[in-house]
């Protein structure tokens, strides 16, 4: 696998593998990689502005705690239901590409409701529990489709290099646009849920709800670019998915049987880690009195780390292999809740700020 910085400009320099040998031209294909950087991009800026502020909006309402755990696990919970329906829309013969921009519009109108919700001084922690769900579900649906059909599009010599930068390019958007979300709350949103429920000065046209109908506003804006951008890609032949009985003779294999293990491994990791993840921004906001500002660098912070450490857990994995960084991750993160068992307030933070 060639290195970022040895990736060639072209990504289809190599005649190795050529695109016509996957049903499409080198300038289709060539067309398509280019789209999925700024695709992604804004991708990116949808997650920066949208579901990183779901809780703060609920928490704004007076949500309960069982809402605010709702509002981060149920959607991932009921989320589940878009790649379901997805793997049988592409058993019917859909393609991967109308599938794919299809929920990604959807995903927009999701938060083109919150936002008119927000707007309007209609919005309650149900609905933006609903708003979420749907969210999630458009979601989920569309990434098996896109990438299904982007796994086929990219060449096997430069696929490490290629996500590697694309990915790398929608973490730093993402820490980007939670930071401007993050000033947009802190000037139009009133800071009632700082400590002692004061309210900080605001201008004139600040009012409740109207900050997050902005950056979700934004949110749902961006990802309508996003689903525009994949609906100029092109799409390569789809060899279909495979029958059950293939699936079932795969699972009997030393590769199935790791695959298995996986799973499961991944679903236990995830389900601990949920169990206190929905809480860390109630936490912060209610217990340590953070103001909008402060949340967002906290959020932005743990992206842009992803984003400069992606390359080295890259390193570290052909040296290493992927269970070994996998391991080192999984203990990384079950100490990440060690300091919010002294943590009780910030030396810094003012009521008034």
């Amino acid at each position: 696998m060639a290195s970022t910085a040895e990736a060639p400009d072209d990504p289809l320099a190599d005649p190795a593998d050529p695109c016509e040998a996957r049903g499409i031209t080198d300038a289709d294909c060539r067309r398509a990689l280019k789209l999925a950087v700024p695709e992604g991009v804004l991708y990116a800026a949808m997650v920066g502005c949208a579901e990183t502020w779901f809780v703060a909006d609920a928490i704004r309402l007076g949500a309960s705690a069982l809402e605010q755990g709702l509002v981060v696990g149920l959607p991932l919970f009921v989320g589940a239901i878009g790649p379901l329906l997805v793997l049988r829309l592409l058993a019917r013969g859909v393609s991967r590409k109308r599938l794919a921009v299809g929920f990604v519009a959807a995903q927009a109108l999701a938060l083109v409701a919150l936002a008119t919700c927000d707007l309007l001084g209609v919005m309650t922690p149900a609905r933006v529990i609903v708003g979420a769900c749907l969210y999630q579900v458009c979601g989920q649906g569309s990434n098996p489709a896109w990438a299904s059909w982007y796994g086929d599009l990219v060449p096997d010599a430069i696929r490490g290099s290629y996500f590697s930068r694309r990915t790398r390019a929608v973490q730093f958007s993402i820490a980007g646009s939670m930071v401007a979300a993050g000033f947009v709350l802190q000037l139009l949103e009133p800071r009632t849920f700082l400590a002692g429920g004061t309210t900080a000065w605001l201008p004139e046209f600040a009012a409740a709800g109207r900050g997050f109908a902005i950056i979700f506003g934004a949110a749902a804006a961006a990802r309508l670019g996003s689903a525009l951008l994949l609906s100029l890609a092109a799409e390569p032949p789809f060899v279909g998915l495979a029958t059950t009985t293939k699936v079932a003779q795969f699972l009997k294999t030393t590769r199935g049987s790791n695959a298995w293990r996986i799973v499961f491994g991944t679903g236990g990791f995830y389900a601990a880690v949920y169990v206190a993840s929905p809480f860390f921004v109630p936490f912060m906001v209610e217990v340590l009195g953070f103001s909008y500002l402060w949340l967002m660098a906290a959020l932005a912070i743990q992206v842009l780390l992803k984003a400069l450490l992606q390359q080295r857990f890259g390193v570290g994995i052909d040296k290493h292999g992927p269970r070994a960084v996998w391991v080192v991750a999984a203990l990384a993160c079950a100490i990440v809740p060690a300091p919010f068992l002294w943590a009780r307030a910030l030396p810094t933070t003012n009521t008034t700020d």
